[in-house]
C-alpha cells in the first residue's frame, strides 16, 4: 500500500485535473453540458462529429455532470471518484481475489495484485494521460474473470447477473479492453471444455452463456446500436482505418512482451513514441516465471499456469503489431477483421501480458518460497525474508523512475497555461453560438462549451491536406489563402487561437511567429490578446453565426457522385442528363454578325492628340496608325456585379488584323464579377497593369492606357488584393533599417562613401520617414519579402521626396533570376511635397524570395532622398475574360466573327469563368483552314488519299457553324489545346454531337506530358444532335488536349464516315476545402434574406425565429452537414450541403414563425437507451434476488 501512496496519491491527486495526451482539461461549463443522456453525436468537438465510438463515456460524463451540479465538485474531484479509486483499489482487489480464487494462496494473490496495478504498462498510461478510462476498465477485468469462473464452476445461475453488470462496466470505461478480455475468457473456456466436455456439463453451461449473452446485448444495446444501427455513424474516421497506422504505432518487440517492459519505459522515465531496449532487470521476471513453471509439481496448478502462459504468449504476439516475426498477420487482422480497427495501437493487448504475468509472477513466488522452505526448513524464515527482499529490490529497480517521483506527464504540476484562462474568459461570457479554431491543433487546455465548440485545425483541414498528414508548411500556405477566409466564414469560426506551447506542437514543427505576423497585418482579423503575450488570439471580423442568405443550385440534374469524387476520377453522364440550366446563361451569349455589303475603298484610322499625359504611365507619343489600339479602362455595374469597360481613344476598333471604322467603340468583358469596395484591384490589359481602388471601381472612374493589337482576341485578367501585406515599413522613430552600399566598386566603408541614414520626423503618414544620403557610390535600403506561390501580381506603394542629387529609385530584386523584375527611377519626385506612387508588377513563378531596394545614387553627385509608407501587397487572379463589343455607331463592309466565350457561372458568390480555350463554338472566318489529322494512319498514307477532312458546316446547335469530321479510311481527328488543367479544380466537359449513318465518334482528353488519355470515351450513335457531358478531376497539374474522332469501327476499305461536334463547354469549378463542389446562379443572388434570430441552442436542438420571409430563401446551419438534421416549422423545398460544414435548407416564403432544427437520430436512439436501462436495472435486481433465493433454498434443505 505504500507503493500506492508514493506513486499514485502523491503524484496524481491535485487541485487541478490531469490533462495531456488525448485527455483534455474539463471545464465546469463542459461538466454542465454533460448532464444528459448518452448521444451518438456531439457539437463540442470540431464541426459536430460522430460520438458512436465514445458513447459509453457519456455515462461517465453524465455522472461527472450530476456530481458537479449536485455538490459543486469539479473534475479534479470527480476524476478521483470515477477513475482514480476504481483503478487503484479495484485493480488490486480484483486481481488479489482472482489469484486467491485460482491458486488458494495469499502470497500469490498479494504479489499478483501488486504486479497488476504497478507495472510499466499502467505507469506509462498513467503518466502520459488520456488513458485513465483504459486503466479503470483494465482494473475491472479480474472481477469479470472471477464471475466467469463462477459461471463455469458453480451450479447456481447467480454469477451470470454479476458477470453481465461488471462486464458492462468494462465496456463503459473502454470498449477495447472489454473485447481484449474476451480473449482471456476464450482461452479459459477452451481449457475448460477440453477437461469438462461431458454432455451433462455442456448442457449446464451453454444456457448460462446464452442468458449472459442476451443480457449483455440488451444492457449494451445503447452503444451497439449507435455503432452499427444508425446510418451515417462511424466507428473511426477514415484516417484511423489506414493500415499505415499499425506500422507507425508498432513500438513493441517480442522481447518487450516476454519481459513486461513497455517500450516507452526507460531509466530516465517515460519517453513517448520511442522504443527503448529491454533492461536486463526485466528478464528476472521472465526467469522467475519459467522457474515457477518448472518447479510446479501440482498437476492442477501446472495446468492453470499453462493456460495463463497461453494467454501471455497470445498477448506477446499481438502487442508486437507489425514487427517481426510474421509482420503481415496483424495488418491482415486490422484490414479484414470487423472492428479490429479499434486496435491500431497494439499496446492495448498489453492487458493479456500483464494479466498473465501478474498471476504467473505471484504463483511463481509462492512456488519458489515453498521449494526454499522444503530445501532448508531450519532457515525457512531467513530464506523467505531474503527472497522477499531480493524480489522487492528487483521490483523497485525495475520501476525506479516511479519510486524516485521522476515521472513526467500527469505527474507534473498541472497549472493551466495563460492562453487557456484568457480564452475561457473571452468565450464563456458570450451567449452567441460560434467556434474557436486552434492552430495548428487543439491543446489539452482548449476551452469549449455547448455554445462554443472548439475546432482542431489539423482535423478541420484534413481533407484539404490528405488524411493524417501533419504538414505545418501546408497549414501555413492554406491559412494564407482566401480559401481559408471562406472556410472560417462558412464554419462559424469567430476566434482563431495560436497557443504556442509544447502541447500545440505535439505533432508539428510550426513557425508561429510568421503566421501571427501574417494575421496581424491581414485585413478582416483583429488581435484581441496582448501583443506581448506568448500566445495570440484573433477575431474573425466577418464572422457569421448561424443563418444567412445564399444562392440556389442551377444544376438541372444533380449527380451525387460529384460530391465525393476523388482526384483522378472520370464520371460518365447519360445524354442530356447533366448541364447548366441554359435559361440562366443564354441571355449572356454574344453573337454579333456585323454585315454591310456596300463597298468601302479606304480604311480611316481616325486621329489622336500628339502628346498625351497619362494618369499612371510615362509620356507616350502615339502615331495615328496605332491610336485606335489604345484603350482607357473603367468598371461599370451590371446589377450587383461588374464588368470591365474599355473605351478606345478614337473612332476605330481592331478586329483581328483589320482596322474598321465603327464610330465610338466600347468593349466589355464577357464575364460579370463581384467586386468589393474594401478591396483594390489590378487589371492586366495586354502588357499594361492598371490599379483601381475600391472607390474608383464603384465610382466608375476610367483611368490608365492599355495597348491591345487585337482586342477581341485579348484576354483581360482582374486581380483582387489579398488581406495580408508582403512587406510594410513606416520608419517609426527608433527603427533600424538595413542600409548598405549597392555600388561599392572600390571597397570603401559606408563612412568613407558618406552613406548614412536618419529617421526623419518629416513623415508622409505617421511619425517618421527614412532619409537616405550618399556622398558617393549608391546608398540603398533593403528588405526581403516572401511571395505566396498562388499570387500572380503585387503592388508596391510608397511616398518619396528628392532633396538633392539623383531622383529616388526603386528595384524589386528577383533572387532566383538575380535581376530586377521592377526597376524604376521616380523622376516626378518633388523637393517640398511628398509624391505617392502605386506600381504593379508581375510575380515570377517559383521565386521564393524578393528583396526591395530603395536608392540614393551618388555616382555623379551627392544624393539625398526620403522614403515613407512603403508596402507591397499581393494580388490573386479573380477572373479572366475575353472582350466583346458593347456599342459602335457604324457597321463595316465585312462579315466579322466575334468569338463569344461561354458565360461564367457563380460559385459561392464568386464569378468563375469557364476554362479558357480556343474556339469551342467552332466559329471561324469562312476561309479559315481547320487543322485535321489522321489519328489511325496504319499505312502512312496522306490525308487526301484517305479523304480525311475537317470543315465548318452551317448545321449547328449554338450559332452558325459546327465542326464536321469525315473520311473514308482510318480516323479523322481534330484537337483543341486546352492548356493547363489543375488538380485544384474539377472540370465539367460538355458538347453536342451527332454521327452519320453507322459512323463512330470518340473523344480523348490527352495529357501532354505522357500522351495518355485521362478521359477516353466512345460516344453512342446519335443520328440527331445529342449532348454528352462528363466530369473530370485531374490528379495533378498538367497540360491537356481534347481530341475529337470520327471513324467507322470494323469498316471495309473506302467506307465513308462523318461526325459533327459543336458547342463545347468546359466549366472549371473550384474544389472547396472538403473537396466538394457547389454551383450556384447569380439569378438568385439578389434574394433578400429574412431576419433570423437564435432563441435557443443545444447539441441536438436549435430554435430560431424567422421574420420577413417574403420570398424563397436559404437557411444555413454552420454546425455539421448531415441529412439527419431536420427542420420543422416551415415548408422545406430542398435540403443540401453548403461549402464548408453547412447544412442548407431552401425554404418557402412564410410569415413570422418559429423554426426548430433537430438532429433526428437522437430521437430514434432514446428508446434504445430505455431498453439498456431496463435491462441493467433488471439484472441488478436479479443478482441479489437469486442470491437470496439460493440462500433460502440452502437453509430450507439444511445445507
Amino acid at each position: 500500500m505504500a507503493s500506492f501512496v508514493l506513486i499514485f496519491a502523491l503524484q496524481w491527486i491535485s487541485p487541478l485535473p490531469q490533462y495531456g495526451g488525448d485527455w483534455h482539461y474539463v471545464y465546469p461549463a463542459e461538466l454542465e453540458s454533460s448532464v444528459r443522456l448518452p448521444q451518438t453525436w456531439t457539437t463540442g468537438e470540431n464541426f459536430g462529429q460522430s460520438n458512436a465510438a465514445r458513447v459509453t463515456l457519456d455515462i461517465l460524463r453524465a455522472g461527472q455532470g450530476i456530481l458537479y451540479t449536485g455538490t459543486g465538485a469539479d473534475f479534479a474531484v470527480s476524476e478521483v471518484v470515477i477513475w482514480f479509486i476504481p483503478f487503484v483499489v479495484g485493480g488490486f482487489a480484483g486481481m488479489y481475489l482472482f489469484a486467491r480464487k485460482l491458486f488458494k494462496s495469499g502470497t500469490a494473490a498479494l504479489v499478483a495484485g501488486l504486479f497488476y496495478v504497478l507495472n510499466t504498462y499502467t505507469l506509462v498510461l498513467f503518466s502520459e494521460a488520456g488513458h485513465i478510462n483504459t486503466l479503470t476498465a483494465y482494473a475491472f477485468v479480474p472481477f469479470v474473470m472471477i464471475l466467469f469462473l463462477d459461471i463455469l464452476r458453480r451450479t447456481q445461475i447467480t454469477p451470470v447477473f454479476g458477470y453481465v453488470l461488471v462486464f458492462t462496466l468494462v465496456f463503459i470505461f473502454d470498449i477495447r479492453i472489454a473485447f481484449v478480455s474476451l480473449i482471456i475468457q476464450l482461452v479459459f473456456l477452451i481449457y475448460w471444455f477440453t477437461h469438462n466436455h461431458t454432455r451433462r456439463e455442456i448442457r449446464r453451461i451453454v444456457p448460462r452463456f446464452v442468458l449472459a449473452g442476451a443480457l449483455l446485448l440488451l444492457t449494451n444495446l445503447f452503444w451497439i446500436y449507435a455503432l452499427f444501427g444508425i446510418r451515417g455513424e462511424v466507428l473511426f474516421d477514415k484516417g484511423q482505418n489506414d493500415p499505415a497506422w499499425v506500422e507507425r504505432l508498432s513500438f513493441q518487440e517480442v522481447s518487450h512482451g516476454l519481459t513486461g517492459q513497455h517500450p516507452f519505459w526507460g531509466y530516465d522515465g517515460v519517453s513517448y513514441f520511442t522504443s527503448n531496449d529491454v533492461s536486463p532487470v526485466f528478464f528476472v521476471f521472465f526467469a522467475l516465471i519459467l522457474a515457477g513453471m518448472i518447479l510446479a509439481r501440482n498437476k492442477r496448478l501446472r495446468s492453470s499456469m499453462i493456460v495463463l502462459f497461453a494467454v501471455w504468449l497470445t498477448g506477446v504476439f499481438l502487442i508486437k503489431g507489425a514487427n517481426e516475426p510474421f509482420t503481415g498477420v496483424y495488418e491482415w487482422l486490422f484490414t479484414n477483421v470487423p472492428g479490429f480497427v479499434m486496435f491500431r495501437e497494439p499496446q492495448k493487448f498489453y492487458i493479456l501480458v500483464m494479466f498473465a504475468m501478474s498471476l504467473l509472477t505471484g504463483i511463481s513466488v509462492e512456488i519458489i518460497l515453498r521449494r526454499l522452505v522444503q530445501a532448508n526448513p531450519a532457515r525457512a524464515a531467513q530464506l523467505k525474508l531474503l527472497f522477499a527482499l531480493l524480489f522487492v529490490i528487483v521490483f523497485v529497480i525495475a520501476l525506479l523512475p516511479a519510486y524516485s517521483l521522476s515521472l513526467d506527464g500527469v505527474a507534473r504540476d498541472r497549472e493551466l497555461p495563460e492562453y487557456a484562462q484568457f480564452t475561457a474568459d473571452l468565450v464563456s461570457r458570450d451567449s452567441t453560438f460560434y467556434r474557436t479554431l486552434w492552430v495548428p491543433q487543439l491543446t489539452a487546455a482548449a476551452y469549449w462549451d455547448a455554445m462554443h465548440p472548439r475546432v482542431d485545425a489539423s482535423i478541420a483541414l484534413t481533407d484539404y491536406f490528405g488524411v493524417d498528414e501533419k504538414d505545418a508548411e501546408r497549414v501555413f500556405a492554406y491559412m494564407r489563402s482566401r480559401e481559408f477566409d471562406r472556410f472560417a466564414d462558412s464554419s462559424a469560426v469567430k476566434y482563431i487561437v495560436f497557443p504556442q506551447d509544447e502541447d500545440s506542437l505535439r505533432w508539428f514543427t510550426f513557425d508561429f511567429e510568421s503566421l501571427i505576423r501574417l494575421f496581424t497585418s491581414r485585413e478582416g482579423y483583429t488581435l484581441v490578446s496582448s501583443p506581448d503575450d506568448s500566445f495570440a488570439v484573433f477575431r474573425n471580423d466577418s464572422f457569421d453565426s448561424l443563418a444567412t442568405a445564399d444562392t440556389r443550385s442551377v444544376l438541372t440534374s444533380y449527380d451525387p457522385r460529384i460530391e465525393t469524387a476523388p482526384q483522378g476520377t472520370v464520371i460518365r453522364f447519360d445524354a442530356n442528363n447533366y448541364d447548366v440550366d441554359p435559361k440562366l446563361y443564354e441571355s449572356s451569349l454574344i453573337h454579333y454578325s456585323i454585315s454591310n455589303y456596300d463597298a468601302v475603298s479606304d480604311v480611316q484610322t481616325g486621329s489622336v492628340v500628339s502628346d498625351l499625359t497619362l494618369l499612371e504611365n510615362d509620356m507616350f507619343r502615339l502615331h495615328d496608325t496605332d491610336a485606335n489600339r489604345y484603350f482607357r479602362a473603367g468598371f461599370v455595374r451590371s446589377g450587383e456585379r461588374f464588368q470591365l469597360q474599355l473605351t478606345s481613344l478614337d473612332e476605330s476598333v481592331v478586329f483581328g488584323d483589320t482596322t474598321v471604322p465603327t464610330g465610338s467603340t466600347k468593349l466589355l468583358t464577357q464575364e460579370r464579377f463581384f467586386l468589393q469596395r474594401q478591396n483594390s484591384y489590378v487589371v492586366l490589359i495586354g502588357s499594361s497593369y492598371i490599379l483601381f481602388s475600391g472607390d474608383e471601381v464603384y465610382d466608375g472612374i476610367a483611368k490608365g492606357l492599355a495597348y491591345l493589337p487585337s482586342p477581341l482576341d485579348a484576354e483581360i485578367t482582374v486581380y483582387e488584393s489579398n488581406p495580408e501585406l508582403y512587406l510594410r515599413e513606416e520608419f517609426e522613430p527608433g527603427s533600424t533599417p538595413d542600409i548598405g552600399d549597392c555600388n561599392n566598386f572600390d571597397n570603401r566603408t559606408l563612412e568613407q562613401a558618406g552613406i548614412s541614414y536618419t529617421i526623419s520626423d518629416d513623415a508622409a503618414q505617421r511619425d517618421g520617414s527614412l532619409l537616405l544620403h550618399a556622398d558617393s557610390h549608391s546608398a540603398c535600403y533593403t528588405k526581403a519579402m516572401f511571395p505566396n506561390p498562388d499570387d500572380a501580381v503585387a503592388v508596391l506603394t510608397l511616398a518619396y521626396k528628392n532633396l538633392a542629387g539623383s531622383a529616388p529609385e526603386i528595384c524589386v530584386y528577383n533572387n532566383t533570376a538575380q535581376t530586377c523584375d521592377l526597376r524604376r527611377t521616380l523622376a516626378d519626385a518633388k523637393t517640398d511635397d511628398w509624391t505617392y506612387a502605386a506600381i504593379p508588377f508581375e510575380l515570377a513563378d517559383e521565386v521564393k524570395t524578393y528583396n526591395l531596394y530603395l536608392y540614393s545614387d551618388a555616382l555623379e553627385q551627392r544624393s539625398t532622398n526620403k522614403y515613407d509608407d512603403v508596402s507591397i501587397r499581393a494580388y490573386s487572379p479573380l477572373v479572366r475574360s475575353g472582350l466583346a463589343v458593347e456599342s459602335q455607331s457604324e457597321t463595316s463592309d465585312r462579315e466579322l466573327f466575334l468569338r463569344a466565350l461561354n458565360p461564367g457561372i457563380v460559385y459561392n458568390s464568386t464569378v468563375i469563368t469557364p476554362h479558357r480555350f480556343q474556339n469551342g463554338s467552332f466559329e471561324q472566318p469562312s476561309n479559315y483552314q481547320l487543322g485535321v489529322k489522321n489519328c489511325n494512319n496504319t499505312d502512312q498514307t496522306d490525308l487526301t488519299f484517305n479523304r480525311i477532312m475537317a470543315q465548318q458546316v452551317e448545321d449547328a446547335t449554338d450559332r452558325r457553324f459546327s465542326l464536321a469530321l469525315s473520311g473514308e479510311r482510318h480516323a479523322a481527328c481534330y484537337n483543341l489545346q486546352l492548356g493547363e488543367l489543375s488538380q485544384e479544380y474539377g472540370y465539367v466537359i460538355s458538347f453536342d454531337y451527332k454521327t452519320g449513318g453507322e459512323s463512330d465518334a470518340r473523344i480523348c482528353l490527352l495529357r501532354s506530358s505522357d500522351g495518355t488519355c485521362s478521359v477516353d470515351t466512345v460516344l453512342e450513335h446519335a443520328g440527331e444532335w445529342s449532348r454528352h457531358t462528363e466530369y473530370f478531376s485531374p490528379q495533378n497539374r498538367s497540360d491537356y488536349e481534347l481530341f475529337f474522332y470520327a471513324y467507322k469501327e470494323n469498316a471495309s476499305d473506302r467506307e465513308y464516315y462523318e461526325a459533327h461536334f459543336d458547342n463545347l463547354k468546359i466549366f472549371r469549378i473550384p474544389r472547396n476545402y472538403a473537396g466538394r463542389f457547389a454551383i450556384t446562379s447569380a439569378a438568385a443572388a439578389d434574394a433578400k434574406a429574412p431576419e433570423v434570430s437564435v432563441t435557443s441552442v443545444s447539441p441536438t436542438r436549435i430554435t430560431l425565429l424567422a421574420t420577413k420571409a417574403e420570398q424563397p430563401y436559404l437557411l444555413r446551419l454552420s454546425m455539421q452537414y448531415s441529412p439527419n438534421w431536420k427542420l420543422n416549422g416551415a415548408e422545406v423545398i430542398s435540403q443540401t450541403t453548403g461549402t464548408g460544414t453547412d447544412t442548407i435548407w431552401y425554404l418557402s416564403p412564410h410569415d413570422s414563425t418559429e423554426i426548430e432544427l433537430v438532429y433526428a437520430p437522437q430521437r430514434s436512439f432514446e428508446p434504445v437507451i430505455v431498453v439498456s436501462a431496463v435491462s441493467a436495472f433488471a439484472t441488478l435486481m436479479l443478482w441479489p434476488a437469486f442470491r437470496l433465493y439460493y440462500a433460502i433454498k440452502r437453509n430450507g434443505t439444511g445445507n
